[in-house]
């Protein structure tokens, strides 16, 4: 599934429940959904400490991507591959 980044510009929101603070750090993306006409936009968490992804044209590793969570569920979180460069056809 094709994935396409625009920007490694993050959304940061930051607050304080109850006495703690927390903040949030989110990346948008475009994900091609092979029977939609045009690409959905998520938002991704980003860890404190890691980078965001870089722009550019990706690859989902859907397989890499599923775990179970804490409250066992199926959850997503994307594992991207870069996508190789198309050759050119040449005569």
């Amino acid at each position: 599934m094709k994935v396409t980044i625009p920007s490694s510009e993050l959304i940061v929101k930051s607050g304080n429940d109850n006495g703690r603070q927390w903040t949030q750090r989110k990346q948008p993306i475009w994900i091609h959904f092979p029977d939609k006409p045009f690409p959905t936009e998520i938002h991704v968490t980003i860890a404190d400490g890691k980078q965001p992804f870089p722009p550019g044209e990706f690859e989902l590793d859907a397989e890499a991507s599923l775990y179970v969570n804490r409250q066992g569920k199926l959850a997503c979180f994307p594992v991207l591959k870069s996508k190789a460069p198309q050759k050119s056809a040449t005569a």
